[in-house]
């Protein structure tokens, strides 16, 4: 019984520090509403050069191989967000109209927690877009006036065109836009 009675008080002991941890007290209260546009396009910045700003979405390329497709997953990482507001999540990608895409999009946090974005796919003739938006609730992790942290990705594979030189080329020439887009209110001390 001792024993039962000291692996809980170390596992309360534990569960509290992890919150100090993460950063997460009391003594903040939500502040103000942001609204974050983060993109990437291909012309211009480009999605494998290093831009001078910092706006622009972090990228994951993993190269296709014989019968396999190349992918790409562009995201932004916020942090200091209130848990007591959901989070309003948007995505919306464009590409040449000959260009063979498939795309995902989906909002997740504390690691094990996802809201995937239905996208909706749009044909004007010349570009095809996907557009979708979604809500996520941090309060379930994070706790009342804490601070979270969450993470808006958008996925796009394509088929492998045989290098890596080849594979930016194809994205240059035919993926025209990614959006994601996030609206929530920040922390700050009470």
């Amino acid at each position: 019984m001792k024993k039962l009675i000291f692996l809980l008080a170390i596992l309360f002991a534990v569960s509290q520090s992890s919150c100090d941890l993460l950063g997460i007290g009391e003594d903040k209260v939500c502040g103000d509403k942001r609204e974050g546009y983060f993109y990437r396009t291909s012309h211009g910045t480009g999605f494998f050069a290093d831009p001078a700003v910092d706006y622009t979405l972090d990228r994951n390329y993993t190269p296709g191989g014989e019968g396999y497709r190349s992918t790409l997953i562009l995201e932004k990482w916020v942090q200091h967000v209130c848990p007591d507001k959901h989070v309003k999540v948007k995505c919306s990608v464009s590409a040449n109209i000959e260009g063979d895409f498939n795309v995902s999009s989906k909002g997740y946090w504390y690691f094990f927690y996802e809201e995937p974005l239905t996208l909706n796919i749009g044909n004007d003739g010349v570009s095809r877009t996907w557009e979708g938006n979604g809500e996520i609730g941090l309060k379930q992790v994070y706790g009342d006036a804490g601070e979270g942290e969450f993470s808006l990705q958008a996925t796009i594979d394509f088929p492998y065109q045989g290098s890596f030189e080849a594979d930016t080329m194809y994205l240059f020439n035919k993926l025209q836009n990614v959006t994601l887009e996030a609206e929530y209110y920040d922390v700050k001390n009470k």
